[in-house]
């Protein structure tokens, strides 16, 4: 069984909820998923839908801080585009 609403511990603050949501994260999408894109797109499917959200903008996100959304586009396209 995953986190729900009624099992994280009230927080402090933001800083505590979100970690206690990314140790969520971390725990049903281990690191060797993290390495291989399709499989982490079909474990996400299987996601409630906060963590969904959360693991699906995590890439955008940190690309928009590093960069800027056309360089997230370059560096994240569509991969079937390779296969041709």
């Amino acid at each position: 069984m995953g986190l729900r609403t009624q099992d994280c511990t009230p927080s402090t603050s933001d800083k505590e909820l979100l970690r206690q949501l990314s140790a969520e994260l971390e725990r049903r999408l281990p690191p060797d998923l993290r390495d291989d894109y399709e499989l982490l797109v079909a474990a996400m499917r299987g996601l409630p839908h906060g963590l969904r959200a959360m693991a699906a903008i995590y890439r955008l996100d940190v690309s928009l801080a590093v960069d800027d959304l056309g360089w997230h586009f370059c560096n994240f396209h569509d991969q079937r585009i390779e296969q041709r």
